[in-house]
């Protein structure tokens, strides 16, 4: 009988064997998942919001640039933006523009820059709105005889333009606005914890879940926005001045 049983015993012990593997293997497996920890790249939340980012900060430097032409300022980009948040009643934060974000940007820039609501991205929005109006009137009135409202927009200043005789002369002084610039990596070499690419990652979700709360006024602003280009537009090659109505001396 013993030797019926032995490998009877022995295949009983493999297959608890196999057992008690699988289940240990799938706690290896978890424990190496729980290791690894959370990533910016691999994020749904984080990808969606860069993209929103990115749209949200192609409209703001569009008016901002086109705010500081109409305004004359002499002011950096950000001193103007500062200076734009100051002035409002009550005073308010708009969103940050400086960087482009990426999954690698420092994870101290990330915690400091990207807020923790939708507000900051209504904020700008509500300012836009009210911005590109203006904007937008100022530059319907020129078609009424006040030309400087169309001087145009260069990358390599900004240019005062003039018609005299159907001619168009341009003087150009250098932006001191400057441009977006690429966040690098993050020069003390720290590598970011799981909590803090966590807490990133709710932020974005956050603002992501409350994205279609301001739909509506971001389709506005888009609208007046594209307004904006074109009358740019042909600010840029001149068809503008044909639409003057230039009232007689």
């Amino acid at each position: 009988m013993s030797y019926i049983l032995v490998p009877g015993l022995i295949l009983i012990t493999l297959f608890v064997l196999y057992i008690s593997y699988s289940r240990n293997r799938n706690r290896v497996v978890e424990l190496f998942v729980n290791i690894e920890g959370p990533s910016l790249a691999t994020s749904p939340d984080f990808k969606a919001f860069l993209e929103f980012q990115g749209t949200m900060c192609d409209m703001w430097n569009e008016v901002i640039e086109k705010s500081m032409q109409s305004d004359q300022t002499t002011l950096s980009k950000a001193a103007y933006i500062a200076s734009l948040e100051q002035a409002q009643v009550p005073q308010t934060t708009f969103i940050q523009c400086a960087d482009t974000y990426t999954a690698t940007t420092p994870i101290a820039t990330l915690l400091q820059d990207i807020p923790t609501s939708i507000t900051p991205y209504k904020n700008t929005l509500t300012f836009l709105n009210e911005k590109t109006t203006s904007l937008i009137t100022k530059m319907q009135g020129a078609l009424q005889g006040n030309i400087d409202g169309f001087a145009p927009y260069s990358a390599h200043g900004t240019c005062t333009g003039t018609i005299t005789d159907s001619t168009i002369t341009c003087s150009f002084s250098p932006d001191s606005s400057g441009s977006p610039g690429s966040s690098s990596s993050d020069p003390s070499g720290s590598v970011p914890t799981p909590d803090q690419i966590n807490e990133v990652i709710q932020r974005a979700k956050t603002i992501n879940e409350d994205v279609p709360d301001i739909q509506t006024l971001y389709t506005t602003v888009q609208a007046s926005i594209a307004k904006l280009k074109e009358y740019s537009g042909k600010a840029q090659d001149g068809t503008i001045y044909a639409e003057v109505n230039v009232p007689p001396s």
